[in-house]
Formats: C-alpha cells, structure tokens, sequence
C-alpha cells in the first residue's frame, strides 16, 4: 500500500503518514519496496511484517511478544551482523 493510500484511508496528511511509516520501519514492523504504477511512475509501498502481538499479565508483570516475519535475507544478514558484533565484544581495542 502506497503512503498516499495510507493517508486516505487514515483520513491523515502525507506528512504524517510518512512519520508514522519510518517509526514502524525503525522497530521492522513495515517493509518498503519500489513500485511502479502504469505510466511508469515510481513510488514507495509498505508491507507489514508483523506476524502476530501477544500481550499477558503475569503476577502483576506486563509480557508483551511481537512476532516479526523475516525473509530468509533477512535473517541472514542479521546473523552476519550479530556474528561481527560479538567479534568485535571479543576485540576490545579493536585489533583484529
């Protein structure tokens, strides 16, 4: 769904919209791909990645789980991230 669209339904201005979508980008709650519409225009659309969002109360304790839907990429790049950061746990002057 294009921002444009979001702003209708939502009945809110683009600026908004925009703000709202980099929040949800920021915490990978939306994905952002490029689209082209029939004349050749390119434009940004949103796809939500949330799975599912479970919230509990246990013993007085707020639990709340959100199940985020990765692609495979995705979750490889994570990984080799992950992997040079404790790399760099292990390398506390930074010497390689």
């Amino acid at each position: 769904m294009s921002a444009k669209e979001l702003a209708d339904i939502c009945d809110r201005s683009l600026a908004t919209i925009y703000r709202r979508v980099q929040a949800m980008e920021d915490y990978n709650l939306l994905s952002e791909e490029l689209a082209r519409d029939s004349d050749g225009t390119q434009y940004n659309e949103y796809k939500s990645d949330l799975n599912e969002i479970t919230i509990s109360v246990d013993e007085g304790r707020l639990n709340v789980n959100i199940d985020i839907e990765k692609d495979t990429v995705d979750q490889f790049a994570e990984l080799i991230e992950d992997l040079e950061r404790s790399g760099e746990d292990d390398d506390p002057e930074g010497d390689e």
